[in-house]
């Protein structure tokens, strides 16, 4: 499988990158805004290029952050984007999961969320 982290990634995909990103199964992408992450529509942009089978958000505010202290936004405005554009949203139980290749959808993004 091939599995893409954006990392710190804040700024749009050009064509040159997506090339070079390839055709991601599993793409990791943050969605919390910030100064080095994409918020939550520039995440949904970044799917819509990528089209990825997978996607994991990560990098953005939870209940053990302090939110007046933290310049991230909370996973519920990415998720609320995500249905708006008719993306699927699985939830894993715990901190960890095993995705095997044909635990891929067969067309679309399925974006997984730790629960």
């Amino acid at each position: 499988m091939n599995i893409l982290h954006l990392g710190g990634i804040a700024s749009p995909i050009d064509v040159e990158q997506r090339i070079l990103m390839g055709s991601p199964d599993i793409a990791i992408i943050p969605v919390g805004g910030g100064p080095k992450n994409y918020n939550p529509q520039e995440a949904i942009n970044a799917i819509k290029v990528l089209q990825p089978k997978i996607m994991i958000p990560t990098q953005y505010l939870t209940s053990k952050a302090d939110s007046s202290s933290c310049d991230l936004v909370a996973l519920d405005q990415f998720l609320t984007l995500a249905k708006e554009e008719d993306l699927s949203i699985g939830v894993i139980q715990g901190n960890q999961t095993t995705i095997k290749p044909q635990d891929l959808p067969p067309r679309g993004t399925l974006i997984r969320v730790f629960s």
